[in-house]
């Protein structure tokens, strides 16, 4: 089973493959819709910013703010079929993402259809 026969199998529509380049490195995923919301899935661990602290990501292509959802790795990628993997979701609180905490800020660039 593939990524898109995945994402799909467990309730994913409009699933598309793509790579996030964060910092010089691609991670290579799908952008899919789940509960009405964009996501986008990338497989392997989370890049070493996000390790470091809070942080959030801008995509170049709408200057949206994104967030690391959730993210598995070590012992819990194993439930995994693709391993070590993170989602990103687009921030959509009328509150900032990082008005109570400092966040950085990451500039990332989605190159679609991978």
């Amino acid at each position: 089973m593939n990524i898109v026969e995945w994402l799909e199998s467990i309730g994913a529509t409009n699933v598309k493959l793509i790579g996030l380049k964060i910092e010089g490195k691609t991670w290579y995923g799908a952008e899919y819709m789940q509960d009405g919301e964009t996501r986008l899935y990338l497989i392997g661990e989370r890049p070493t910013v996000a390790k470091r602290g809070n942080c959030y990501f801008t995509l170049q292509q709408d200057w949206a703010q994104w967030y690391i959802a959730c993210y598995y790795e070590g012992d819990n990628a194993a439930m995994h079929p693709f391993g070590s993997n993170f989602v990103l979701k687009k921030w959509d609180s009328p509150e900032a993402i990082d008005g109570k905490e400092f966040y950085t800020q990451i500039q990332v660039q989605l190159l679609r259809e991978v």
